[in-house]
This record gives structure tokens, C-alpha cells and sequence, in this order.
């Protein structure tokens, strides 16, 4: 790992693939290197591959015997590289695979007005100004995108973000929902029309811009 690191490309490593599961709901990750050794890369693939294997390229990192490069892609990684190609071919390949990926996912922003919110990249823009979102306040801008000028409700708020109506989610949406507001004001300061959330009492929101 410390290849990517020298590279400035941080990484987080992981015991069990529920942990990472659980991680990417709060952080995106440009991609997955799965460790292929004493066959632990068969329960990560089955764990990975239905959940994040459209968004996020898989990689499998091992010997490179034919039996095990051909298991690894049938089970759903994206690519094998080998203990060969040495540290730099890792990352090299790596990046590939992340710039490859990122290209063919590319959808056009949304738009609501003269705003945009560009999902793969997180970011929320008006002409001149634009701010980084995290993965959850992206997840809410997208719904409210998407239902611009009708009520996005809680339930799907939730759905989006948790998966669970639970008290505690809801008033965690809430919590997100007025950090989005900041960063909507941030960008749609000099606009004529600015870009507000306005809430529906018990219903949920709805995107104004």
C-alpha cells in the first residue's frame, strides 16, 4: 500500500468485507483491492460484487495462476493484477481501472434552474461557484434533484440514505439536509434565484431554484 501513498492516494484497509460495506455508505471509494490468498478473495467477491460492483472497480491482487485470475473475474472483479507487476504496475493499473470506470458511469448533471449537481464527482454548481458534497448530502441533493419543485418524502430521503425509517434516521436526514441548505446558499449567494430547500411540515422537502 505504501505505493499509493507515496502517490498521495489515501488508503483504508479492511479485516472484513461487511466493515467495508458498512464504510461505504459514508465515504466513496474509487476502487477495491481484494487480496487473493489462501482462497479469503471467494467470500469477499460474494459479499462485494452485488452491492458496490456497478460503482466501484474491483481488483483482485494475488499469484495470477490461470484457475485464480479466471475464478476471480467469474465471480465478478473487474481485473487481476499480479505480485509481477511489482508496485508500480499496481497503481498504474489501478488508476486505469478508476479512470476507465469513471468514464463509461459518466451521466449528465442534473439540473434545477441555473444550478447543477454532478453525482459521480459529488459536486453542486452554479455558474462560477460549486461545492463538494459528501456522499450523504449528495444522496439527499440527487432525490431533491430529480423531484425539483415536488416533495421528495422522508421515505424516500431514507431509502436512499439508510435503508430504515428509524426516529434516529430520520433526525439524521435532518441534520444533513440543513448542512446541504449552507452549502445551497454558498453557491446561489450572487444569484438571482437562489437555490433553497424548503421543508414540507411531516412530509419531507422540496427543491426551490
Amino acid at each position: 500500500m505504501s505505493a499509493f501513498e507515496a502517490r498521495a492516494i489515501p488508503v483504508d484497509q479492511f479485516s472484513e468485507a461487511h466493515a467495508l460495506l458498512l464504510a461505504c455508505r459514508d465515504k466513496a471509494f474509487d476502487a477495491i483491492l481484494v487480496q487473493d490468498q489462501h482462497a479469503l478473495s471467494r467470500p469477499w467477491l460474494e459479499a462485494l460484487q452485488p452491492q458496490v460492483a456497478s460503482r466501484i472497480p474491483i481488483i483482485v491482487v494475488g499469484v495470477g495462476d490461470a484457475h485464480s485470475i479466471a475464478q476471480a473475474l467469474m465471480l465478478g472483479a473487474d481485473d487481476y493484477a499480479t505480485h509481477a507487476e511489482g508496485a508500480v504496475g499496481l497503481v498504474q493499473r489501478v488508476l486505469a481501472r478508476v479512470r476507465s470506470r469513471a468514464a463509461a458511469q459518466q451521466p449528465p448533471p442534473l439540473r434545477a434552474g441555473v444550478y447543477s449537481l454532478h453525482v459521480m464527482q459529488r459536486i453542486l454548481a452554479s455558474p462560477g461557484h460549486q461545492v463538494r458534497l459528501t456522499v450523504r448530502e449528495c444522496n439527499l441533493a440527487q432525490v431533491l434533484f430529480e423531484h425539483h419543485g415536488q416533495l421528495a418524502t422522508f421515505d424516500m430521503l431514507l431509502a436512499v440514505s439508510y435503508g430504515d425509517a428509524s426516529a434516529e434516521n430520520k433526525r439524521s436526514i435532518e441534520q444533513h439536509v440543513c448542512k446541504l441548505r449552507k452549502k445551497c446558499a454558498l453557491i446561489s449567494s450572487q444569484q438571482p434565484t437562489p437555490l433553497g430547500i424548503e421543508s414540507v411540515y411531516a412530509s419531507g422537502y422540496r427543491l426551490r431554484g
